[in-house]
């Protein structure tokens, strides 16, 4: 799990994050080809972060696979879950599963996508009642048939200013 340590920890200082374009391939687990394409970040010193680097937990940030994606394949085609795009989260405590569960909508709040992973929502939900927390899709897989078949988001709160930067050629 990527995510912060500290639930209620807050950022000491504003963050800047850089969004570079990017795409990257790999095996899923039943051995068909995914084609993945997104962002991957970069500091104000333009130093490539993974999405486990602890800066990123310590500025309160999550980065989390949207969980349920393969119950909703026909909503997550939408283009509202293309990476960059704004998500909305909503606590869902009448879940018959997962009292703690919190849907990743779209950021009308008309489509959703799936589920904070279960292994997160309680802290997460914890923090959710203690401050406003912004959520983009960062992350796309795409099937060999080109159908959307997972997300990856990032939830800030509002000190970590997100940005683009303009698509590196090679």
């Amino acid at each position: 799990m990527f995510g912060s340590r500290s639930p209620a920890r807050l950022p000491v200082a504003p963050l800047t994050l850089w969004l570079e374009e990017r795409d990257w391939d790999t095996e899923g687990g039943d051995g068909e080809q995914l084609d993945g394409h997104g962002f991957g970040l970069r500091d104000e010193d333009d130093r490539a972060l993974a999405w486990d680097d602890p800066i990123l937990a310590d500025a309160g940030i999550f980065i989390l696979k949207v969980a349920g994606t393969s119950y909703r394949l026909a909503d997550i085609q939408d283009e509202r879950f293309a990476p960059g795009s704004s998500l909305s989260l909503r606590p869902d405590p009448k879940n018959q599963y997962d009292p703690n569960a919190i849907g990743v909508w779209d950021a009308s709040g008309k489509v959703q996508a799936g589920f904070i992973p279960a292994e997160s929502a309680e802290a997460l939900g914890k923090r959710l009642t203690q401050e406003k927390l912004e959520a983009l899709c960062l992350w796309e897989w795409r099937d060999e048939s080109g159908r959307r078949c997972g997300l990856r988001m990032l939830i800030r709160p509002p000190l970590v200013a997100v940005r683009r930067q303009p698509r590196r050629r090679a």
